[in-house]
């Protein structure tokens, strides 16, 4: 079995467990046996709800048409207060770097590596389309080349 496909049962399993929380089905100790009937009858329904969540999010990590996997640049990963606040931090620690070569070591390559990141960082392009509804059907929409 793949690690993805134990990703997508472990989301479905949860999906499932947030769905049938609220609506007063909760799964009982199972015997092996099943004989309840109504018990039986109980985590079948689970068990189907599982499937249909399962198959639910199957689908959208296989549709790149409507459901297109993220692209994340990597300017985007250091939120502008981080950049903000590194200048000052560094400055507030460079006394204590006095004594310490390790720290006056990292007080120096944190600003590097805050620039490497944030080098040729840009807004995301806005979207091709229209947002797709997850209620509705598969879209047959071509989206627009990319640029």
């Amino acid at each position: 079995m793949s690690l993805e496909k134990l990703l997508v049962m472990n989301i479905a399993a949860t999906l499932t467990q947030a769905a049938i929380g609220g609506q007063g089905s909760k799964l009982q100790v199972i015997d092996e046996t099943i004989q309840d009937p109504s018990l039986r009858k109980l985590n079948l329904e689970d068990f189907e709800e599982f499937r249909i969540f399962y198959a639910a999010v199957k689908g959208a990590l296989e549709d790149e048409t409507s459901w297109p996997s993220p692209k994340i640049s990597s300017g985007s990963l250091v939120p502008s207060a981080v950049q903000a606040a590194v200048p000052t931090i560094v400055s507030a620690l460079a006394p204590l770097a006095a004594g310490n070569p390790f720290l006056a070591a990292v007080l120096t390559l944190v600003p590097k590596l805050l620039t490497q990141l944030t080098q040729g960082q840009q807004a995301p392009p806005p979207a091709a389309g229209p947002i797709p509804d997850p209620g509705s059907a598969p879209s047959t929409v071509t989206p627009a080349p990319a640029k």
